[in-house]
């Protein structure tokens, strides 16, 4: 069963998004943002096995780690 596609619009009012929702917002690959949360490079939070990221810091966080 899969779930409901979500547009990208209704992603980007979300403040916490899953690894592979926060990669369909931003363009970025999904294996890009899972090593940065690997290195501790994004900030993020852990629940269980989900990992969400904080969109409020997202951005910022990723400027600087592309700097």
């Amino acid at each position: 069963m899969h779930a409901n596609k979500i547009s990208k619009s209704e992603l980007a009012e979300k403040r916490y998004l899953r690894i592979n929702e926060a990669a369909q917002v931003s363009g970025l690959s999904t294996y890009f943002i899972r090593n940065a949360v690997k290195a501790g490079q994004l900030p993020h939070i852990k629940s269980g096995r989900v990992v969400y990221l904080d969109m409020e810091k997202f951005d910022s966080a990723l400027a600087a780690l592309t700097r």
